[in-house]
């Protein structure tokens, strides 16, 4: 049984769940840039949220299935079709061996999810199948797909117990984006003027980005103490102030550690936000304190728990 890769597009490749507790032996996280909308896509078909599914980059794609199942579509792709037929994303459908599936580019938003209901089966380094890029393992050859690539699926069905998502529960990406955050350990750092301009000033984001972070457009930042530092942890959503002046915010493919100031972090209500981020969106950023950033990330667990029970925003 197999699922044949006709046209890749960007970067398409395999997510799931990110490789947890493996940074003290250089591993990043990796999975899904979106965990949410991989999590909704899965649970289309039944699934746990963190399955494996084809992250699907920017650019259209399609694929060819030889076998029944379902399939479902979520993210920022809103055109689907099967052969020449149209369907809704966030909802599951039937395919057949032979079906053609295409996925338009999306209008705004930069990721979509396909999930398969047979298990994509791929090498599970560390327990995981995550492309991991820079580590060259997980998903297929620690790659991204190309066209050609035929994917092995396993056998058996999970069941589909409900097959559209609530309206309610579609994310909906604009082009603009409002994440939180609090203050990194170098915050202080900065000069006066930078630390407000921080909170103040709108950000965009530059071209120079991808799964490991994004360079973000807008004042220079000036750095009040500019001694060397030795390099440290930092993690996905980390904002670092190079000696550009221009902060670059980590993803999740995003380095272990680094040595320039951490004068920022992205909640984590807020991170998974930023695999949807796109050359040009508008950035604003909003201070929060710690205790904040625990009552937000609470709110939004207890209201995804819910419809995701088994979801988690890391």
């Amino acid at each position: 049984m197999s699922f044949t890769v006709i046209t890749a597009g960007l970067q398409a490749s395999i997510q799931g769940a990110p490789y947890r507790t493996m940074r003290g032996s250089a591993i990043p996280a990796c999975g899904a840039a979106d965990p949410l909308s991989l999590a909704l896509a899965n649970r289309l078909l039944g699934k746990p949220s963190g399955a494996l599914a084809i992250e699907i980059t920017a650019t259209a794609c399609a694929f060819r299935t030889d076998m029944s199942m379902h399939i479902a579509l979520t993210g920022a792709a809103q055109r689907l079709y099967i052969n020449d037929r149209s369907v809704s994303p966030h909802a599951s459908h039937a395919v057949h061996g032979g079906d053609t599936i295409i996925i338009s580019a999306p209008d705004t938003g930069v990721r979509s999810y396909l999930a398969l209901s047979h298990d994509i089966d791929v090498p599970r380094p560390f327990e995981n199948g995550s492309t991991c890029f820079s580590g060259g393992f997980g998903g297929l050859d620690g790659r991204a797909l190309e066209n050609g690539d035929v994917l092995s699926l396993r056998t058996g069905q999970f069941s589909v117990p409900d097959n559209v998502t609530p309206p309610g529960l579609r994310p909906v990406f604009t082009g603009g984006f409002l994440l939180r955050y609090v203050e990194g350990a170098e915050h202080g750092y900065l000069d006066a003027d930078s630390a407000a301009w921080l909170s103040s000033q709108q950000w965009r984001a530059s071209p120079r980005m991808n799964r490991m972070g994004i360079a973000l457009d807008g004042p220079v930042l000036s750095l009040a103490d500019k001694k060397n530092l030795p390099s440290g942890a930092v993690f996905p959503g980390t904002i670092q102030c190079p000696p550009s002046g221009q902060p670059f915010l980590l993803g999740v493919d995003g380095q272990t550690s680094g040595g320039y100031p951490c004068i920022a972090q992205i909640i984590r209500a807020d991170r998974h936000l930023i695999g949807q981020i796109r050359p040009g969106d508008t950035l604003k950023l909003v201070r929060k304190r710690p205790l904040q950033a625990q009552q937000i990330y609470r709110q939004k667990m207890d209201f995804w728990r819910q419809y995701l029970p088994d979801f988690r925003l890391d």
